[in-house]
């Protein structure tokens, strides 16, 4: 992506240009701040929309009443800063919100900086509004994804701080990508496939190997070291509980690989390469036709878009030969492949210029509000009309049910962790105990209610040792949220324990 200077054109104050001027993103102030309002409307949506919790924001509710140096199958880094956003803000939907899209907030920024040192000021920003096409990351990650936004938060952070260290390889440039490196580790695991790559694309292309590979580049090894240590410490004791996870997940099974095992491996990883880039593609075709393939390309920028990109093909070979993975999701290439529009624009910038470039920008734009558009008719149209999904969880009435039974305070016991994880965020001053936790000492004076969904709560409290309480009893039936007049109900039943 790197061609020389950062050929950027002067900036011109937002009254003095044009509508189609600042569409285009001359001045920086305009891509910025729509990204901010973009981000903030997310925000409020989402806090609007629903207070139950979909899968990842519930998993991150319960990571997040500790601070630990792992967490299982994922890195700690998401769940430290949710952590903080949850003791700054308390514990609500509004602090999940906040946090993930100021993470994407930071991921757009730093593509689009990163972008413009090194292509011109129209090619970055419609690299960078591209993102939007690539709906593993504009929809996906609103929906319903924690570790891989900050992933790619990070790996932001480490092509912006690659580029510095190109042009400027000083000392603090160094240790910048050296704390970026670090932090990408510990947002994602395949954060190091991510590093491996620039470092691969560092050593293949001579230009960069004369800027990046010199004595200054300990104190980059020496940064990220210091970053990681502490966890790498902490995952050499639970490696086996922290990689059983993503292995399965990847069907990877190394030592009974086989050619009909590699076929599968391959298909699955072509077609997950075929979602992630699409739309994208199509649209690109769409609006410029063979000048996407023809439109004059800047050599530098180029070579190295293509060696990052075979690196990445020969990376999935790899996975699939050596580790024998079966199976990929478009997701998981958002951390290294987010910047492919960003890469595109810059090996092709005359692309931004002229009035299909305008249009381009343009249905990008209306795409963009597309998917706002069906994230606020998401909840209410599976509520209204389709099988209800988590956020039409009414759990907002489930709390004032046990409010109005006299629970205010105290221990919630479940052995759902959806269920547990929603609850925390209505009742913030309690403390969540799922099922097989011990209880804490401070909480054992404190009143007790064990919570189920359906007809769980009798082999909940035989295992609790609380069959007895079962007469006593309280179970509901609530309407989804959106769906008042639709005859599903969630039921849900509880027991209140006096404190032992």
């Amino acid at each position: 992506m790197m061609h020389g200077s950062r050929n950027a054109s002067p900036v011109t104050s937002l009254v003095s240009r044009p509508p189609a001027s600042r569409l285009a993103g001359d001045d920086l102030r305009f891509p910025i701040a729509l990204m901010l309002g973009w981000f903030a409307a997310q925000v409020a949506l989402r806090v609007l929309v629903s207070d139950s919790l979909e899968l990842d924001e519930a998993e991150q509710t319960l990571a997040a009443r500790t601070l630990a140096l792992g967490y299982g199958a994922q890195p700690p880094l998401y769940t430290w800063v949710q952590h903080a956003f949850f003791r700054v803000f308390g514990v609500s939907v509004f602090a999940l919100a906040l946090a993930k899209n100021l993470m994407l907030l930071g991921a757009w920024t730093l593509t689009l900086l990163a972008a413009r040192r090194v292509t011109s000021p129209r090619a970055a920003w419609l690299g960078t509004l591209s993102m939007l096409w690539l709906v593993s990351l504009s929809w996906d990650a609103q929906r319903d994804l924690t570790h891989t936004v900050l992933a790619t938060t990070t790996a932001a952070a480490v092509v912006y701080a690659f580029v510095r260290v190109v042009q400027r390889p000083g000392v603090a440039e160094c240790v910048a990508l050296g704390l970026a490196l670090g932090l990408a580790a510990l947002a994602k695991y395949n954060n190091v496939a991510f590093a491996a790559l620039l470092a691969g694309v560092a050593l293949v292309v001579p230009r960069l190997r004369r800027r990046v590979v010199t004595a200054r580049l300990a104190w980059t090894i020496a940064a990220a070291v210091v970053v990681v240590a502490p966890h790498a410490l902490w995952l050499l004791g639970h490696w086996q509980s922290a990689s059983a996870g993503t292995l399965s997940k990847m069907g990877a099974d190394p030592g009974h690989a086989s050619t009909a095992g590699w076929l599968v491996g391959f298909g699955s990883a072509l077609l997950a390469l075929v979602g992630f880039v699409t739309p994208f593609w199509i649209v690109v075709l769409a609006f410029f036709g063979r000048r996407a393939g023809s439109a004059p390309a800047v050599p530098d920028a180029r070579r190295i878009a293509r060696t990052y990109l075979l690196l990445f093909v020969a990376l999935l070979v790899v996975l699939v030969v050596a580790a024998g993975v079966t199976h990929f999701k478009p997701r998981w290439f958002v951390p290294g492949l987010f910047v492919l529009p960003a890469m595109f624009f810059a090996v092709r910038p005359a692309l931004a210029e002229g009035p299909r470039a305008d249009a381009y920008r343009r249905a990008t734009l209306a795409f963009g509000a597309l998917i706002f558009v069906l994230l606020a008719a998401k909840a209410p149209v599976q509520g209204r009309f389709t099988t209800p999904d988590d956020l039409n969880e009414p759990i907002g009435a489930l709390a004032a049910a046990l409010r109005a039974d006299g629970f205010a305070r105290g221990v919630i016991v479940s052995d759902e962790r959806r269920l547990a994880a929603r609850l925390r965020v209505q009742f913030p001053d309690s403390t969540i105990v799922l099922a097989g936790e011990a209880l804490p000492e401070a909480a054992r004076d404190e009143p007790r209610v064990v919570v189920a969904s359906g007809d769980r709560l009798s082999d909940l409290l035989q295992r609790l040792g609380l069959a007895k309480r079962e007469a006593a009893a309280h179970r509901i039936e609530l309407p989804y949220l959106y769906g008042a007049d639709r005859p599903l109900r969630a039921r849900y039943a509880w027991v209140l324990v006096a404190p032992s």
